[in-house]
């Protein structure tokens, strides 16, 4: 009889020790978990900073770049007003040259008409 509560007393005693494993495993496998999660929470918010970043690098590029498109822009449109002017000019400085040749030849024509006129009214 003595064996047999001996017996009793170490399996009490191995159902102890392992219902006190069981609760250390599963407090190990929350606590891993919790870590995991963690773990992968950063992983997430690490990769979305660094997608963050590349897109207001591209922005930061679109920016630079339509600005630069802007200029060139603006460039070509100041040359074309400044040929169209330069044209402007050139057309108006030859305008007014035939105009003063004209003017000349009225002139002349107008002397020659008047004197002819004098002449003839003498």
């Amino acid at each position: 009889m003595g064996a047999l509560v001996q017996y009793v007393k170490e399996v009490e005693e191995g159902r102890q020790s392992w219902v006190q494993h069981r609760k250390e495993a599963s407090w190990r496998l929350s606590r891993l978990e919790q870590q995991l999660e963690s773990e992968k929470a950063r992983k997430r918010r690490e990769k979305m900073e660094e997608i963050e970043a590349k897109i207001r690098c591209l922005r930061e590029e679109e920016l630079a770049f339509l600005g630069r498109i802007e200029s060139e822009y603006k460039e070509e449109l100041n040359a074309l007003h400044k040929d169209a002017e330069t044209k402007e000019a050139k057309l108006v400085e030859s305008w007014c040259s035939k105009h003063v040749k004209l003017a000349k030849l009225v002139d002349q024509i107008g002397l020659v008409h008047a004197s002819s006129h004098r002449f003839t009214a003498l």
